[in-house]
C-alpha cells in the first residue's frame, strides 16, 4: 500500500495520536522508559533508532571530518545588554502554586536580557532571583531557562569544565584548548540548549546508564564542540585520541595490522614491550630483537564507532535503517527496514519487515521529519498493510536544528 504523505498522514481507527507522536519523539531521542519493549507503533526500540553497536577499539578506519554548523545562539529574544544593569521590573502576580499557599508569586522580567519567569514574591524582595541568561561563565556561558540542579548535575559539570578549558586563561589545561584554537560554537552558550543536544548525541544512551563516558570532539576531527563535531565515546578512547598517533605494526611474519595505543598492543602480544614499540617509533632502532617493525602513520584514524541510523537519515549520510527489537549490545540480526530516496527533491519512503498497524502514522512522521530537515518535500510512503486508515492533517513547525524539534508541537488532525 502506498500513502501520499504530502498533506496528512493514514491514522489507524484505533490509534491514540498522543501515543503516536510520544512513540515518533521517543525515536528521536533514542529513549524510552521500557527499553526491552517493542513500542505498539512498529519503530522497535527507540534506542536502537540512535545507538547500534558498540565502540571497537580494534578496527580502525580513515577518520572522518565534520564541521560544526549548528549557528549562533538560538536563545530569541534573550540577548545580554550589560548597560542595563541587573535590575528587573514586576509585571504582575503569578498564579499560586497551589490554592491554600501563602506564598504569592509575581512574574518579572529582567532588564538586561528580557528573561521573565514566575517567582516568589519574598525572593525577588529580598533580591534573591537571578537572570539566567546572564553570561556567567567567561562572559560567554549562561544557564538558560532549567529546572536542573546545577551544582550536582554531570552534564552541567561537562559544559562548565568545557567552557572553562577554552575561555578561562588561567585554567591549568587552557594551552591545550583555548590557547590552540580550540573554541565553543555560539549554539552551545546555553546550557539549556548543550544539556539537550548531548542528550541526542550518539552514545548518549551509554552515557545516561552511568558509564565512563566523555563528550569528545577529537573522533571527527575537529576545534570547534558543537552538536555536529561532538559524540559521547568510551574515556580510554577519549585518552588515546588525546595522546597517541596512529602507527603501522609489521609483525615477524610479515602480517600488517593499524594501531592508536602502543600500550595496548604490547599487552595483547605475548613478549612485546611498550618500550620496544617506542623505541621503534622514535627512530632509536629500526626493529625490536624479536624483529617487529613500526611506522607512524601521517593519516588520521579513528576507532569503529556505533551507527546512529536516524542521525544519518536525517543529515543525509545514509537512505536506510533496519531497527530490530534489541537493546545497543546487541546487534539487530532482524528487524524492519526503513529506506528513503530523493526523487527531484520529493523524499519517499520504502518500509520491509514485520510493522504494526500504527507503524504508517509513526513512519510517516518520521519521514515529514527527515524531509523537512534535509529541505525535501515529503512525497509517499510504501510498505505491505491490508488494514484501513483515516487519513488526518499533519502540520510540522519549521525548525532550524533537528535538536530543537519538539514532537509534541506537531499536529495531527
Amino acid at each position: 500500500m502506498k500513502f501520499d504523505l504530502s498533506s496528512t498522514i493514514p491514522v489507524h481507527e484505533t490509534a491514540n495520536t498522543k501515543n503516536i507522536l510520544a512513540a515518533v519523539d521517543q525515536a528521536l531521542q533514542g529513549q524510552s522508559t521500557e527499553p526491552w519493549a517493542d513500542n505498539a507503533f512498529g519503530l522497535g526500540t527507540p534506542a536502537l533508532w540512535r545507538c547500534q553497536g558498540t565502540w571497537d577499539k580494534t578496527t580502525l578506519a580513515p577518520g572522518e571530518i565534520r564541521e560544526a554548523t549548528a549557528g549562533s545562539d538560538t536563545q530569541i529574544g534573550k540577548i545580554y545588554d550589560p548597560t542595563k544593569g541587573d535590575g528587573f521590573d514586576v509585571l504582575g502576580q503569578a498564579p499560586m502554586t497551589s490554592p491554600n499557599s501563602r506564598n504569592y508569586r509575581d512574574y518579572i522580567k529582567f532588564h538586561a536580557t528580557g528573561y521573565t519567569y514566575s517567582c516568589d514574591r519574598s525572593a525577588h524582595q529580598k533580591g534573591k532571583v537571578k537572570d539566567r541568561f546572564k553570561p556567567v561563565i567567561e562572559g560567554f556561558g549562561y544557564p538558560g531557562d532549567t529546572d536542573t540542579d546545577l551544582h550536582s548535575d554531570y552534564v552541567y559539570k561537562v559544559w562548565h569544565d568545557m567552557l572553562r578549558r577554552c575561555l578561562q586563561h588561567e585554567h591549568a589545561s587552557y594551552a591545550d584548548y583555548g590557547g590552540a584554537g580550540i573554541r565553543v560554537c555560539d549554539r552551545w552558550r546555553s546550557f539549556t540548549v548543550f544539556e539537550k543536544d548531548v542528550n541526542l548525541m550518539l552514545g548518549a544512551y551509554y552515557q545516561r546508564k552511568g558509564e565512563a563516558f566523555r563528550l569528545d570532539k577529537d573522533h571527527f576531527q575537529s576545534k570547534v564542540y558543537s552538536p555536529e563535531t561532538c559524540v559521547w565515546i568510551p574515556r580510554a578512547i577519549n585518552t588515546i585520541y588525546a595522546k597517541t598517533q596512529a602507527f603501522k605494526a609489521v609483525s615477524p611474519d610479515g602480517k600488517v595490522t593499524t594501531h592508536l595505543s602502543e600500550s595496548a598492543l604490547a599487552r595483547e602480544t605475548e613478549g612485546l614491550a611498550q618500550a620496544s614499540i617506542s623505541r621503534v617509533l622514535t627512530g632509536q632502532t629500526t626493529q625490536t630483537q624479536s624483529n617487529w617493525k613500526f611506522e607512524r602513520l601521517s593519516e588520521v584514524m579513528r576507532c569503529q564507532a556505533p551507527k546512529d541510523p536516524l542521525m544519518d537519515l536525517l543529515t543525509g549520510r545514509s537512505t536506510e535503517a533496519v531497527v530490530g527489537s534489541w537493546l545497543p549490545e546487541e546487534s539487530p540480526h532482524a528487524g524492519t527496514t526503513f529506506v528513503v530516496s530523493e526523487d527531484g527533491g520529493v523524499l519517499n519512503a520504502t518500509i520491509t519487515g514485520a510493522v504494526g498497524v500504527h507503524a504508517p502514522s509513526a513512519y510517516g512522521l518520521l519521514l515529514l521529519v527527515i524531509a523537512t530537515s534535509r529541505g525535501l518535500a515529503v512525497g509517499t510512503l510504501e510498505m505491505e498493510t491490508n488494514s484501513n486508515y483515516t487519513l488526518k492533517d499533519v502540520v510540522i513547525p519549521a525548525f532550524q536544528h533537528i535538536n530543537d524539534l519538539d514532537m509534541q508541537t506537531v499536529r495531527i488532525g
